[in-house]
């Protein structure tokens, strides 16, 4: 089999020749939202999300240019039946036009207004650019002394007023084949009662949670993750270049017997202006309604459903067209003292806390003295385990004072 120069690292397409690599890639994967390409050109490993940085590059070390279909000859191009894909229905108008509006929203993190205002603007563009092109069609072929009666027939939709709300997009997305969505899932987290001209009235506090395994079967779609998780990136000396280099991760039985076991890491943080959405999130709430209607465990249980399947037999998925059985672990959980604490029922503050560590016994007055973890007495999940189980036998009084000695709020489940 002959080997190509030019893989595209979307879709099955592969050609030698740059100038149908460069239209297939500006005409159907320019607007991606997991937009990647790779030069190819000889041994070249040089990898990119952005466009214009490829063109940048294969023209300044390959001296190729990047010419846009825009620009390129028709005539010259040769139609290649096996690797072109067909654009001439209305699912593939409606594909583009979804990948489009999705890559507004994903890539770019442009809020659902302003989307509905680009669409509708676009579409308003569209509607003008598209008659006047058929009013010059008709001026030539009346030049021709063709008839023009057929013209007021051919359907010139560009169909983008299918994506004038969320709502509608949504609605789309889901239709659409061979797009990397996933419908995030509305949990209820609890209800807060409201008084409002003496009536009391009840409101749903909800949150959302995207499904951990549709999302990761998305990602894992991908040729080049898939690619990264057949082939781990274990160090081969004594180094440590990853967390997978650990002891934690090398003794655990999961990835001593899987070596191309999934590791997760679960990030939580507040969500503000400064510090926006990464592109992969598995849970979204309100800190208020978390907290106050203990709803932790009710947005996370996707996630740790998911978790016990990965960690036990796995789960089957459809991997680039081919059945795969994928397992994976939690092994990290960053984040602030705080949020650790909250997340594991610690005391979320160190001040109400005598042993204000979650990781050993030491008093909060002695810890200043004790910078090694052999200086102290570590805590184990057995002795964890029957502190929880003795604060929830006691009475009120004396589980109030244990829970400040140990700074334990309660069991984690």
């Amino acid at each position: 089999m002959e080997e190509k120069d030019f893989i595209c690292n979307l879709c099955p397409f592969s050609t030698n020749e740059f100038r149908k690599f460069s239209s297939h890639y500006v005409r159907f994967h320019k607007n991606d939202p997991n937009f990647s390409v790779s030069c190819g050109v000889g041994r070249c490993e040089f990898t990119t999300r952005r466009w214009n940085t490829y063109k940048v590059h294969v023209h300044r070390n390959h001296k190729i240019e990047a010419i846009e279909p825009a620009q390129q000859n028709d005539n010259n191009l040769e139609f290649d039946p096996e690797n072109s894909i067909p654009f001439d229905n209305i699912d593939d108008l409606r594909h583009q036009n979804a990948l489009f509006t999705m890559s507004l929203e994903a890539k770019y993190n442009v809020s659902q207004i302003a989307i509905d205002n680009i669409v509708s603007s676009t579409s308003i563009l569209l509607d003008a650019q598209l008659h006047h092109f058929k009013q010059l069609i008709v001026q030539e072929l009346e030049l021709r002394n063709i008839n023009t009666e057929f013209v007021d027939h051919i359907n010139i939709d560009h169909m983008l007023h299918d994506f004038d709300t969320s709502k509608n997009r949504y609605s789309v997305y889901e239709k659409c084949d061979n797009l990397p969505f996933v419908r995030p899932e509305e949990v209820v987290l609890g209800v807060h009662h409201m008084t409002t001209n003496n009536i009391i009235t009840e409101e749903q506090r909800v949150g959302y949670y995207v499904p951990f395994i549709k999302s990761l079967n998305m990602l894992l779609d991908l040729p080049e993750i898939w690619n990264f998780v057949k082939n781990p990136h274990n160090s081969k000396n004594q180094f440590l270049y990853d967390i997978c280099d650990g002891d934690l991760i090398k003794n655990n039985p999961l990835f001593q017997q899987n070596k191309k076991a999934i590791q997760v890491v679960l990030n939580t943080d507040d969500l503000e202006i400064v510090n926006p959405l990464g592109s992969h999130l598995v849970a979204i709430a309100k800190t208020s309604d978390v907290r106050e209607q203990g709803g932790v465990e009710k947005i996370l249980d996707d996630f740790i459903t998911s978790m016990n399947y990965l960690s036990n037999d796995g789960v089957e998925m459809i991997i680039n067209d081919t059945l795969e059985n994928i397992q994976g672990a939690l092994v990290l959980a960053p984040c602030d003292t705080l949020a650790a604490n909250w997340l594991g029922k610690f005391k979320e503050g160190v001040a109400f806390a005598l042993k204000n560590c979650r990781l050993c016994d030491t008093l909060g007055s002695d810890i200043k003295n004790k910078a090694l973890d052999h200086e102290c007495i570590m805590r184990t999940d057995q002795r964890h385990a029957e502190q929880c189980d003795f604060l929830d036998q006691v009475s009120k009084g004396t589980r109030k004072y244990w829970s400040k000695m140990w700074g334990i709020n309660k069991r984690e489940k």
